[in-house]
């Protein structure tokens, strides 16, 4: 069965939003770039915080996006394909991993 796994949040101050789940929720960090101000990852053990720039502010603040973790992402093309939807995903590529085995992107 397909679980959401990831959730990306665009800001401005990668680090004090990284504190505040880190401090309150007890997140750990996975990673974090080596740039001032660049993203950085925080997980719970099962779900992934991907907590990523907006200092050029090409899209607001806030949710940005989320990932499915899947046990067959052909399975869910299919399933796609069948309701005639106008996108499919990609396969994401390997610098991925990071956040799971079997994410998809998609552009809607």
């Amino acid at each position: 069965m397909p679980k959401i796994r990831h959730l990306a949040i665009k800001t401005e101050d990668t680090g004090k939003l990284a504190s505040f789940y880190m401090n309150v929720f007890d997140m750990e960090m996975l990673h974090k770039d080596k740039d001032e101000g660049g993203a950085i990852y925080l997980s719970d053990g099962y779900f992934n915080l991907a907590i990523l720039p907006n200092h050029e502010q090409n899209a607001p603040n806030g949710l940005y996006h989320f990932g499915f973790e899947v046990e067959s992402g052909e399975k869910i093309v299919d399933k796609l394909k069948k309701i005639n939807h106008p996108k499919l995903p990609k396969q994401r590529p390997k610098r991925a991993a990071l956040c799971g085995d079997s994410w998809l992107r998609s552009g809607w």
